[in-house]
């Protein structure tokens, strides 16, 4: 556990490049959604998703090369954040597909999601800052799940950009200083 930190500020790659391609389907839905691109959002999705999965392959790979993710903490975290994105891309590709899920709930639902992973990372490598944002992400959900439309891509793809992207740089920065 004492590890813990430095594994997670390692981590931040993985908030950047799935916040990078998530906030682009996302635009690319609201897009879509509010009239102003006339392009399938099957395929936006099906791609920006496999870029997300073959991007944390890659850097899985890169942290085994550095032997970072064999330690305990390091592993709880990855896996983590490994179940929850295979209960969302399940959830969320099988859900609409068969009508179960509302494609309207898909961003608060996403919130949700996202808002579990970063407290259970923050918890995990203590960043309270880290874990607290998971408060932002739970209001977010609750607001896009009573007011539903359009402009909830456009929040979701906003709040990937300033509650993921970006602490992904901080995690970043942190590790650079850790290293240092």
């Amino acid at each position: 556990m004492d590890e813990s930190r430095t594994f997670a500020t390692v981590g931040g790659n993985h908030f950047i490049s799935w916040g990078s391609v998530l906030g682009l389907a996302l635009f690319g839905t609201w897009g879509v959604a509010s009239g102003h691109v006339s392009l399938p959002v099957g395929p936006i999705w099906l791609v920006c998703i496999g870029s997300g999965w073959a991007l944390t392959y890659w850097f899985v790979r890169q942290q085994k090369v550095q032997a970072a993710t064999l330690h305990p903490s390091a592993r709880l975290i990855g896996g983590s954040w490994r179940a929850l994105g295979i209960a969302m891309t399940l959830t969320f590709f099988l859900g609409t597909y068969r009508g179960s899920i509302s494609i309207a709930a898909i961003p608060g639902l996403a919130a949700a999601f996202t808002g579990a992973g970063i407290y259970i990372n923050g918890m995990l490598a203590r960043i309270t800052w880290l874990r607290n944002l998971a408060y932002l992400w739970w209001a977010s959900a609750a607001a896009m799940l009573i007011w539903t439309g359009a402009g909830t891509y456009a929040l979701m793809a906003a709040l990937m950009i300033a509650l993921y992207v970006i602490p992904g740089f901080v995690l970043n920065r942190m590790a650079r200083r850790a290293a240092a």
